[in-house]
Parts: structure tokens; C-alpha cells; sequence
């Protein structure tokens, strides 16, 4: 093997090494952690990597109970949010709030995702609009437009989301849904999480 094969083999490494890092964090790191605060090293980019399950960043404060389930319609129950806790990427922050959705039809969820950057500079590198539809939604942030991942239908889950930004913030509102149990079809969630997102308080994130 030349020498050029193992740089190669060894740069691939490293990256899948420090996205496992930020995917454990996400994945594994909740409320009632008996490690807050953990320190997970760094990336392959060289960021410091870490969660406090015990800090928040308003994130709940966002988008209430009661919007969501407005949004749903009143045969719906929502369940008070599950937070994340603040995941630290470098200088920037984010947090996730998860409300479960229980309709007549099934189980579905609502994902409230906040990421803080330290500049607007930092947001506009992080790409926050990378794959989304093209078309604007008016009247929600600085700029919002909808987000289907490609291909999802190959994953255990399937999502519909806005993806929105006010000065140095992002925020995510996304229904989640099995993909093997869908309930909600792309335009019906898309009419959802757009009820919920007029209804959020983009100001509450601190």
C-alpha cells in the first residue's frame, strides 16, 4: 500500500471517528444524565465536543404544548417536551426539544432544534439552508424555507421540517414520523410544522 492510500485511509478515520463523537452526544446524552457536563474531546475539525444535561438554552420555551397541539387539532395529546440539554460544537450551542404526538391515527413527534452561533459570520458558514426547497416561506425569521431529506424513506424515520433564522440563530421544527407507519403525507406535515413554527417564539432562546 503507497503512502498516498494510507493518508487517505488514515484522514477518513479520523472524520468518521469525530462524527461518531457528535452522533453518541445527540443520541445518547438526556435529562437526568449522571454525567453533565461531559467532556467528549475533539473532532476530526478540532472542536471541543461536550454536553450539560442540566443547561438549557430556552429552547422549550420556544414553541408551548399548546401550539403544538393547535397544530395537530384538539383530538390530538401532546406530552410536555423532552430537552436535549445544551450540546457544546466549539462556540456553538444547540439543544433539542421533542414533544410526543399521540393522534387517533398513531404516534408521531415534534423535534424543536435551536442552534446558537457566536456570529452571524458562523451561522452563514455552517450552510444552515444546505438541501432545502427552494421556495421562501414568508413571514417566519430572517429566511425560512422547507427541508425533506433525500431519500429518507430508507431510514427507520422519516421527516418533514422548516428551517428558519433570526440573526445569529437557527431553529428546526420538524415532524418525525416511523417510516414504516407514515401518517402524515409530505404536504400535511409541511402544513403542520408551518402552524407551529408561526406560532414559535424565536426570541425565547438564550
Amino acid at each position: 500500500m503507497n503512502k498516498r492510500k494510507i493518508v487517505a485511509i488514515a484522514i477518513i478515520l479520523v472524520a468518521v471517528a469525530g462524527i461518531a463523537v457528535i452522533l453518541y452526544i445527540i443520541k445518547n446524552e438526556r435529562p437526568g444524565s449522571n454525567n453533565p457536563g461531559a467532556y467528549y474531546g475533539q473532532t476530526a475539525d478540532g472542536f471541543s465536543a461536550s454536553v450539560d444535561a442540566d443547561k438549557h438554552l430556552g429552547t422549550v420555551d420556544v414553541v408551548s404544548v399548546d401550539d403544538v397541539t393547535q397544530a395537530f387539532g384538539s383530538d390530538a395529546k401532546v406530552s410536555e417536551p423532552d430537552e436535549s440539554g445544551t450540546v457544546n460544537l466549539g462556540t456553538t450551542k444547540s439543544e433539542t426539544a421533542t414533544f410526543a404526538v399521540e393522534t387517533p391515527k398513531g404516534k408521531v413527534e415534534i423535534e424543536v432544534d435551536i442552534r446558537m452561533y457566536q456570529t452571524e459570520s458562523d451561522l452563514n458558514r455552517a450552510s444552515p439552508f444546505s438541501g432545502v426547497e427552494q421556495a421562501n416561506v414568508d413571514e417566519i425569521g430572517d429566511e425560512a424555507h422547507y427541508f425533506v431529506p433525500f431519500q429518507q424513506e430508507f431510514l427507520p424515520e422519516q421527516q418533514v421540517a422548516l428551517l428558519t433564522t433570526q440573526g445569529k440563530t437557527s431553529y428546526k421544527f420538524a415532524l418525525v414520523q416511523p417510516s414504516d407507519s407514515l401518517i402524515y403525507t409530505t404536504d400535511e406535515a409541511k402544513a403542520i410544522v408551518l402552524a407551529i413554527a408561526k406560532q414559535a417564539k424565536l426570541s425565547a432562546v438564550k
